[in-house]
């Protein structure tokens, strides 16, 4: 089985596995892995191979439980966030090559993998750094996180009348509540440093920085069964 992984932050996602890395640059919080993961289908051979593990984050998990088709359907994700027509035609895209050409390729996602699996972690270490050096190309500085939350005082009263409502057992009042409460804007981590779009990079990975082996991190090993999507035909895939 061969590996690849996809990484992303600020703008900027990496997809690297046996020797290549491919490299996109995009706005929003899907855009960057979905053009990194459609460049990676499309290059994966039509020609009987083995089965192509795909690692991706949990921006794009919708690709795993078949969500992302009602993010096409409606514009938005499950959570209310509105996608960009750049967002939802290239969910379009990646569905029409599951159909067209993708016989055999299973999903999981990055945070699932064990802390006992060396290679894997090796790998996911790897697909970091070269981010790291992907950010570095195009300029990016790494600036402090911060979350905004626009409806804070709204989803903290709602919160303590909710409270209320379960130390009272007026369960009718706090189904309407919470109901209200998922009308109310989410709340978006951005950060103080620059994320400026540059074209996208199809590189060596030999031309990468210095990667260093880990065996172990903080990952949730809660579910390590990966989704496999099959189309009604063609051959098994290679990357």
């Amino acid at each position: 089985m061969k590996n690849v992984m996809i990484v992303a932050r600020q703008g900027n996602a990496v997809a690297l596995s046996e020797g290549t890395k491919i490299c996109k640059s995009g706005t929003g919080v899907f855009m960057p892995s979905l053009l990194a993961l459609k460049e990676v289908l499309e290059s994966i051979s039509i020609e009987p191979c083995e089965t192509v593990n795909i690692h991706i984050m949990d921006t794009i998990q919708g690709l795993m439980s078949g969500s992302a088709v009602e993010y096409v359907k409606s514009g938005k994700t499950l959570s209310g966030t509105t996608l960009s027509v750049d967002e939802i035609n290239a969910f379009k895209d990646i569905y029409k090559l599951y159909a067209e050409r993708i016989l055999n390729i299973r999903f999981s996602l990055v945070k699932y993998i064990k802390t006992d699996n060396v290679a894997m972690q090796n790998l996911k270490k790897s697909a970091y750094d070269e981010l790291a050096v992907y950010e570095k190309s195009v300029g990016v500085s790494r600036g402090t996180a911060v979350t905004v939350d626009p409806d804070k005082e709204l989803r903290d009263m709602f919160d303590a009348q909710i409270k209320e409502c379960m130390i009272n057992k007026d369960f009718d009042t706090m189904k309407m509540l919470m109901a209200e409460r998922k009308n109310l804007r989410e709340p978006e981590v951005v950060s103080s440093g620059p994320a400026p779009i540059s074209p996208p990079a199809f590189e060596d990975k030999n031309n990468a920085g210095d990667n260093k082996p880990v065996t172990k991190d903080n990952t949730d090993n809660t579910n390590d069964d990966p989704i496999k999507f099959e189309s009604a035909g063609g051959a098994q895939p290679q990357f």
